[in-house]
């Protein structure tokens, strides 16, 4: 049950990669130098994620194990679905991020790829092409995945949190 919960992200990802394939979005013009710039930005979002999505695993493991690396306490069923939710998600999404930032070199070198191409044009849009080449997601695809990944992700892993001090909070009585 757990390994179909870990792949189902991949093959939605996977099936709509297929899709948006088939699917371009609103193309915009630019210059050279504006998706230089979009490129640059992008790269700073990716490693802020990066960082925000391994503190959030670090977090996710303190809550399951505690300071002493022993599991603190028993999970009901519900906890246990929410933490393996919050890792599959916050799994999938440190990959995305990883595949992304990857896609920069390639990304880069082709923006160079004809130097006397001058103005704006449809092909410097870096959202809208592919991360490594013709057969792969568009990075606009890739980066909302991970925008939706990450926030399902801490969603869940705010929710365990919480099932977590529900359990532990004393309920005072008159």
């Amino acid at each position: 049950m757990q390994i179909c919960s870990a792949l189902l992200p991949i093959a939605v990802i996977g099936a709509t990669a297929i899709v948006s394939r088939a699917v371009q979005g609103h193309v915009i013009a630019c210059s050279r130098e504006g998706a230089v710039l979009a490129l640059n930005h992008l790269a700073d979002w990716a490693k802020w994620m990066t960082g925000l999505e391994t503190a959030a695993f670090g977090a996710l493991t303190l809550l399951v194990f505690g300071t002493d690396g022993t599991p603190g306490h028993s999970l009901t069923e519900l906890q246990t679905a929410l933490g393996w939710l919050a890792f599959v998600l916050l799994a999938t999404a440190l990959i995305v991020s990883g595949w992304v930032l990857a896609a920069f070199p390639s990304l880069a070198i082709r923006l160079h790829k004809n130097p006397f191409l001058a103005g704006p044009q449809s092909e410097f849009d870096v959202l809208e092409q592919p991360i490594f080449g013709k057969r792969s997601p568009r990075l606009g695809f890739m980066v909302t995945w991970h925008h939706w990944l990450w926030g399902l992700g801490l969603l869940s892993l705010g929710a365990f949190a919480l099932s977590l001090l529900s359990g532990r909070c004393p309920v005072s009585t008159p």
